[in-house]
């Protein structure tokens, strides 16, 4: 989850955005994050997906894996 936060965050710095508002209504695909080859495949079978960070608005982000246990991660208030 950490890398796809990073791809992410890199991003919004490569297409000038204003917020994460795009990318989180987007989801986690290889079209609109650049630099992800392909959509990472969660060991037990869950799906990653972008949602509003702890801000509650569109400036900032997590990662969250819809597998049991998987929970999220947000950049700058989780660490590995």
């Amino acid at each position: 989850m950490q890398h796809i936060a990073d791809l992410v965050q890199a991003t919004r710095a490569a297409t000038n955005a204003a917020d994460y508002t795009t990318l989180i209504t987007s989801g986690v695909t290889t079209s609109d994050i650049i630099g992800l080859q392909a959509v990472p495949v969660c060991p037990n079978a869950g799906a990653y997906s972008l949602a509003q960070g702890s801000s509650k608005n569109f400036t900032t982000f997590k990662v969250m894996c819809s597998a049991k246990g998987h929970g999220s991660f947000e950049p700058g208030v989780d660490s590995q």
